[in-house]
């Protein structure tokens, strides 16, 4: 069964919701991180151990998010696979290979604000309140 054009649009425009929406979850914690941030760089972390940190965090959260996902995906699909006529239950590229293109986006979407968290001036970041 081809895709329309319509049904591929649908679903660049979900990854891309995705996408800003980890992107503003990160984005925000940094934000609300940026003093001790500072403090860190103040007291010797590198520039590139703020990003690894980040990063985990921002990749954390995704993994979270997919497993989850993925979990009530398996569910519904048991649950409406009776309704659903012309697809299979569990779908390969549903299930393994959207999973990897999410974590694709989220390191994309997380690298950003791990990138302006690690450049934040420990002098700067102190004297904000």
């Amino acid at each position: 069964m081809p895709l329309e054009l319509t049904e591929v649009a649908d679903e660049h425009d979900r990854l891309a919701i995705a996408a800003v929406g980890l992107y503003g979850t990160v984005s925000y914690l940094v934000g609300q991180r940026r003093k001790e941030l500072g403090i860190r760089m103040a007291l010797g972390a590198q520039r590139q151990q703020v990003r690894s940190w980040i990063l985990s965090q921002g990749l954390v959260l995704a993994s979270v998010g997919i497993g989850v996902g993925l979990l009530l995906a398996v569910a519904a699909a048991r649950l409406l696979g009776s309704v659903l006529h012309g697809f299979s239950k569990l779908d390969p590229v549903a299930f393994i290979a959207m999973p990897f293109v999410l974590l694709k986006v989220a390191v994309l979407a997380t690298w950003i604000p791990a990138w302006h968290a690690s450049h934040v001036e420990p002098l700067q970041a102190l004297r904000e309140d």
